[in-house]
């Protein structure tokens, strides 16, 4: 969010609104965002789920997850692909000779609490925290969408 153009896309209601409506929740925050680059003759990036790293838990684990087959998705330049952070995803290599950018903004939802993983968080930030202490600081997670009409 230090760029005030990717800012703005970052913090679009509708981008927000759509995360919402897919994670089935009232309210989302963003969590993080980043450009990501993929250098010229790169190798692949290593299927990894997300979630279990952050600092809140987003969903209960599927044990169903364990026996589902893979479903390769194709991302041709310029598209979009929303996933939950339990979506075990990858990236292919980059076997040409400019460099690969992509854009990723992970969000959570409102009411997401602290489950004592630093990650992203900076000490002074974990020092303020307690397990279960509600992640809504919006400098850190800005409020993105709600459906409250309090807010």
């Amino acid at each position: 969010m230090t760029d005030t153009d990717v800012r703005d896309l970052v913090l679009d209601r509708r981008l927000g609104r759509l995360a919402a409506e897919l994670a089935g929740v009232d309210g989302m925050r963003i969590w993080l965002d980043q450009a990501l680059i993929k250098e010229p003759w790169s190798s692949p990036t290593a299927f990894h789920v997300d979630n279990p790293f952050w600092s809140f838990r987003r969903f209960d684990v599927y044990p169903e997850l364990g026996s589902s087959a893979p479903v390769f998705c194709p991302v041709p330049a310029g598209s979009a692909v929303a996933h939950n952070g339990l979506t075990a995803h990858g990236a292919g290599a980059n076997m040409t000779n400019g460099r690969r950018f992509a854009m990723t903004v992970a969000y959570m939802p409102d009411g997401a609490t602290f489950n004592g993983q630093q990650d992203i968080l900076t000490r002074e930030q974990v020092a303020r925290l307690k397990v279960g202490d509600p992640l809504d600081d919006e400098a850190q997670n800005p409020l993105v969408f709600t459906r409250s009409p309090a807010r």
